[in-house]
């Protein structure tokens, strides 16, 4: 059995990636395990680079943009792209009473 390292069976993780169980012996190769690792490193750096990628201020102010023009575009539109008149239009008037308020104050005090 030179050359050969006992580990137990494949099955599948949660992410859909083959797991090993570390509690069932199985007969392996080295060259076998030494391919498992470089593909567990692989795996490793792209979930290293996604991190990366997703923990950057520019990308969360983007994602977050994108996230209030779409609540927005929801909000005032149907989802076959028509205008939602009664909507726009109580925005606008809160709009125009914050400004009317605005300049009252000002004017006031």
């Amino acid at each position: 059995m030179r050359g050969q390292v006992s580990i137990g069976p494949a099955y599948q993780g949660r992410d859909g990636s083959e797991r090993i169980d570390m509690g069932q012996p199985e007969n392996r190769s080295v060259r076998q395990i030494e391919e498992e690792i470089e593909q567990t490193r692989t795996q490793l750096a792209s979930t290293i680079d996604q991190l990366v990628y997703r923990t950057k201020p520019a990308t969360i102010v983007q994602r977050s943009k994108d996230q209030a023009v779409d609540t927005l575009r929801e909000a005032t539109y149907t989802p076959d792209g028509q205008l939602r008149t009664e909507r726009v239009a109580i925005a606008a008037a809160v709009v125009v009473a914050l400004i009317g308020l605005a300049i009252y104050r000002r004017t006031r005090g």
